[in-house]
């Protein structure tokens, strides 16, 4: 899986060395996924990766995600992660 997600990057042009790359994680399975394995390769790339997390304060599980983010990443990748909350009511109200 590695090789085909390294040709894929060359082939297309999307990562190029010495790229500093931020990272949406909701965490979930999916963006989990795309951290891990982006982590696994950013030697062979060249690049630098950052996590971005916005709690969105939506469904029930949201803090439960901000703190697997906020508390495991760092740790277990050695990797940046900045947190942020969206306030859903004050949104929903700016709306309107």
């Amino acid at each position: 899986m590695k090789k085909e997600i390294l040709q894929t990057i060359e082939k297309y042009n999307l990562i190029n060395n010495g790229d500093k790359i931020v990272i949406g994680v909701s965490g979930g399975p999916d963006s989990i996924c795309l951290l891990h394995i982006l982590n696994s390769i950013k030697s062979e790339l060249g690049i630098s990766i950052y996590v971005a997390h916005i709690n969105h304060m939506i469904r029930e599980v949201a803090d439960d995600e901000t703190k697997y983010v906020e508390c495991i990443l760092p740790i277990v990748l050695m990797i940046v992660v900045w947190i942020g909350t969206i306030v859903y009511s004050k949104l929903k109200s700016k709306r309107s």
